[in-house]
C-alpha cells in the first residue's frame, strides 16, 4: 500500500518488493566514524552515519498481464511524488516506511507485456510504527504508563507533547518515575494556554509570546527509556503525546 491507496484498488497490480530472489533491507547501511589514538592504534567511535532503506518495486498488470498507455500513466501518478509518502508492504504490514521515488523508472518486456520498475529511497535508516496519540487529562495529579517501543539505536525515545493548561494559571511537571526520577517542570503557564513541546529537536510551538525557554522551563527535555516508563504527571492539564517508534 503506498500513499494510502493499494495496489489492486489502482487496477489490479502486483507490486513486489524487489527482485524475485532479492534480500530486503530490514535497516539501512550504518557507518561508523572512527579516529585512532595511542601507541596501541585503537579505533574509537567518533560518529556514526546512517543512510536510509532503499527498495525496488516491480510492477506487473494482473488483468489481461499486458499494459497500456494509460496503466502506465496511473502507476506513474500514483508512486512517481516530489515527497514522502507511507508505503506498507504485505510481507509485514505491522510497520510502515515513508519513501519517495528516486533513480530511474523503467520498463522491461516484450510488446507490453513485461514489468515496470521504481526504485525509492525512505526518509529514515529504519521502518517506523504506526502514528499514535494517548491523551491524558490530570486534575491535581496522575501516573500513567508509557511502552517505549524503539528497537534500533541506543532506544531513546524523545515524544512530541501537545499540552493545554486548564484550571488556572500554575505549573505543570512530568517525572519520569523509570528514569531516576528526572523531571521535566514547566513553570507558570496561563489558563488555556496550548503549545506544542518537541523534545526531540528541543523545540517549543506556541502561537503566544510566552518564552518557553526562558524561566518557565527548568531545561530537561523528557524522553523516554527502553521498556516500559512511568510517567507522574502533577498539575491541571490535558497532554496529548504523539508516538511513532523507530524500528526493525
Amino acid at each position: 500500500m503506498f500513499d494510502g491507496k493499494k495496489s489492486l484498488d489502482m487496477g489490479y497490480y502486483s507490486v513486489r518488493v524487489g527482485e524475485p530472489d532479492a534480500e530486503q533491507e530490514l535497516l539501512g547501511n550504518k557507518k561508523p566514524k572512527t579516529v585512532t589514538y595511542g601507541t596501541k592504534l585503537h579505533n574509537y567511535i567518533n560518529k556514526i552515519e546512517y543512510e536510509p532503506i532503499e527498495f525496488k518495486l516491480q510492477i506487473i498488470p494482473i488483468k489481461e498481464k499486458q499494459w497500456t498507455i494509460e496503466m502506465f500513466s496511473t502507476v506513474c501518478e500514483w508512486l512517481i511524488r516530489d515527497e514522502y509518502k507511507p508505503f506498507v508492504s504485505e510481507d509485514d504490514p505491522s510497520k510502515i516506511l515513508y519513501a519517495i521515488s528516486t533513480g530511474s523508472t523503467s520498463w522491461k518486456g516484450v510488446m507490453l507485456y513485461g514489468v515496470m520498475e521504481i526504485e525509492f529511497v525512505t526518509n529514515a535508516y529504519h521502518a517506523w510504527t504506526y502514528p499514535r496519540v494517548e491523551t491524558i487529562s490530570v486534575q491535581g495529579s496522575k501516573t500513567i504508563n508509557i511502552k517505549n517501543l524503539k528497537n534500533v539505536g541506543n532506544r531513546i525515545y524523545s515524544p512530541v507533547i501537545e499540552i493545554e493548561k486548564k484550571g488556572g494559571n500554575g505549573d505543570i511537571t512530568i517525572t519520569n518515575l523509570s528514569n531516576n526520577n528526572k523531571e521535566t517542570k514547566l513553570t507558570n503557564i496561563n489558563d488555556k494556554e496550548t503549545f506544542i513541546m518537541d523534545n526531540d529537536y528541543h523545540l517549543f510551538k506556541s502561537d503566544t509570546s510566552t518564552n518557553y525557554y526562558g524561566e518557565h522551563f527548568n531545561k530537561q527535555w523528557l524522553y523516554l527509556v527502553e521498556g516500559n516508563n512511568k510517567l507522574k504527571i502533577d498539575g491541571d492539564c490535558n497532554l496529548e503525546f504523539k508516538l511513532q517508534f523507530p524500528i526493525v
